[in-house]
């Protein structure tokens, strides 16, 4: 999965680093699984710099990853 930042000097693209703790296999999306709670702890983690509280990264995929349709890229 990879990361696209938009900033003024243009976009900057990096691959999402995995932090692994539910799901050795990888990230997913589309339902309430390892996977999804995989993506979502990463995403946080890109974003904030630090690991985020179970309880943050859990209600961000039930609001944002989960409803994804899995189909999509």
């Amino acid at each position: 999965m990879t990361v696209h930042v938009l900033t003024a000097a243009g976009v900057t693209s990096y691959p999402l680093a995995h932090v692994v703790l539910h799901s050795p296999d990888g990230f997913n999306w589309g339902y309430r699984g390892s996977g999804p709670s995989d993506l979502a702890r990463s995403l946080l983690t890109d974003c904030l710099g630090a690991d985020p509280q179970p309880q943050l990264y859990h209600a961000f995929k039930e609001d944002f990853i989960a409803g994804l349709e899995q189909d999509a890229a």
